[in-house]
């Protein structure tokens, strides 16, 4: 894992590097981004539950 710890690392260096207005841009992206996997897993979470009830 060694190449996901490096890529890590250079996407905090990018990061770093941001102007602020960058920097704001990214964070309203990732947030929209973490909200789209959360909205997912809590759709697979419910299938799951409706499954085990069906089975």
């Amino acid at each position: 894992m060694s190449f996901a710890m490096s890529t890590v690392l250079e996407i905090e260096d990018a990061v770093e590097k941001l102007s602020p207005e960058q920097a704001k841009e990214f964070a309203e992206w990732y947030a929209r981004r973490q909200a789209l996997v959360n909205a997912a897993e809590a759709t697979f979470l419910a299938y799951d539950e409706e499954e085990s009830r069906s089975a």
